[in-house]
């Protein structure tokens, strides 16, 4: 056993203990640290064998939730809200649809897939309901996308970086995505910190930049670019000049860092999917689109996760072949998430997503009208919540991110945002006697006897 798997296990068992004698935020902390560490895919993980690290921490980490439900913040209801429904539904369809899906065994996998996104939320909501919770997972986020810079920093050898860990991240532009979120949680943290960690978040933020240059991502790119514009009109207006100085600096960071392989693909993007002779300006998507429309016309209940690939040679038979008789692989893929659920799991995929879209884009805008000037550490994590789903669902059109784990992480604390920042009553109000033993802070929260808003 090497000392860098010894190392790990210490921590990985640190962090379970703590969540069940202290709280279960170190239990999430010790989950997203297993989400980006990835032992089965790491070379000191073999060591480990077939150990199911995330699924532990994951179990740890509800009945830390259970154990010390007593002491965590009120909630108003996890089914009060429309997103677990949301996710219930589509689930309940992905299990109807093994009457018909072409690929059993990938629509179970996304099916258990979605059953463990329903359980996090639940973890999350329950999680995510103070300052200190909420400083501690943004900080883990970001030391988990530092980890995937330093990992493009010292293992790149030229071409599009395809190495980086994690489930459903490793690739190029699943992995320049996640840096672009985690550029957001830096944001957040930054103007929220002192001086020391503002530091520290100084010298993170280049490796983030760097590992997405080396993705070559055009909509790693634009992800980062749109996300960006948003998280600068939500921020607080005393942080204003801070913003456009900081991001003026990184604009100037980033072109240094970005190479002219970066560039070249970056600057396809003003062909807009046209056919250019020896370029690579991704106008095979658009084809794709239109050959996934064509799936649903065809079955407007959807065939199945993982449909696309084997069924796009029938439909786009000059630009894709099928490499062996009868059910095979292509290389086929789908290059849109919208489309991915509408030509898979059919008319319910698409009311799925447009329903996820919609209540997103309500909740951030009410959020916004309520929040808007009370300059307070909720208004800055909701610039930083609003640039990371806008972000996503950027990346949505160009890439089929069904599995995206870092969407549901983000949805969850709008969740979070809507119940501790929609309501105006006070009926969850977070006494200073339970913000202490949640948090192990003697202080009294600043400005709890200024309403719920500075509380928090």
């Amino acid at each position: 056993m090497t000392l860098t798997s010894v190392a790990f296990l210490i921590a990985f068992l640190g962090g379970c203990i703590l969540s069940l004698m202290r709280q279960p935020i170190y239990g999430l902390v010790t989950y997203i640290g297993v989400f980006y560490l990835h032992p089965p895919s790491a070379w000191w993980g073999a060591v480990f064998g077939g150990v199911r690290w995330s699924l532990i921490a994951a179990a740890i980490t509800l009945a830390s939730v259970w154990l010390h439900g007593r002491r965590l913040p009120a909630v108003n209801g996890f089914w009060k809200q429309a997103i677990p429904w949301l996710y219930t539904l589509l689930i309940v369809w992905l299990a109807i649809q093994f009457g018909w899906a072409m690929i059993p065994e990938k629509q179970s996998e996304l099916l258990v897939l979605y059953l463990k996104y329903l359980v996090l939320l639940y973890v999350m909501y329950r999680i995510l309901r103070t300052e200190y919770a909420l400083r501690v997972f943004l900080w883990s986020h970001v030391a988990g996308c530092f980890y995937m810079g330093w990992t493009a920093f010292t293992a790149y050898t030229g071409g599009r970086f395809e190495g980086f860990r994690g489930p459903d991240i490793a690739e190029a532009n699943a992995g320049a995505l996640t840096l672009a979120t985690g550029f957001f949680a830096i944001g957040v943290l930054f103007l929220a910190g002192k001086w020391r960690s503002r530091v520290g978040l100084a010298g993170v933020a280049p490796f983030l930049l760097d590992g997405l240059v080396r993705t070559a991502s055009r909509g790693g790119f634009l992800a980062l670019t749109l996300g960006g514009a948003v998280f600068a009109l939500f921020a607080p207006a005393r942080h204003r000049r801070m913003i456009y100085g900081l991001g003026a600096l990184a604009v100037v960071v980033f072109v240094m860092l970005a190479n002219p392989q970066f560039w070249g693909r970056i600057g396809t993007i003003k062909y807009l999917g046209a056919e250019v002779e020896a370029t690579d300006t991704g106008s095979g998507r658009l084809r794709i689109i239109l050959g996934q429309a064509q799936m649903f016309r065809d079955n407007p209940l959807g065939h199945g996760h993982r449909a696309t690939p084997y069924l796009l040679p029938s439909y786009l038979p000059d630009l894709y072949w099928r490499p062996t008789e009868g059910l095979a692989e292509s290389g086929a893929s789908s290059h849109n998430t919208f489309m991915s659920l509408v030509s898979e799991q059919g008319v319910p995929g698409a009311i799925f997503y447009t329903a996820l879209v919609t209540w997103t884009a309500r909740r951030v805008l009410r959020l916004r009208t309520t929040l808007k000037g009370s300059d307070t550490f909720g208004e800055i994590v909701l610039a930083g919540v609003a640039a990371v789903v806008t972000a996503v669902f950027t990346g949505d059109m160009f890439v089929d991110y069904l599995k995206l784990e870092v969407r549901v992480w983000f949805i969850a604390l709008l969740m979070v945002a809507g119940e501790l920042w929609l309501r105006t009553d006070g009926e969850h109000r977070e006494s200073p006697e339970r913000r202490r033993e949640s948090t192990g802070d003697s202080r009294e929260p600043p400005g709890w006897r200024e309403g719920h808003l500075r509380a928090i």
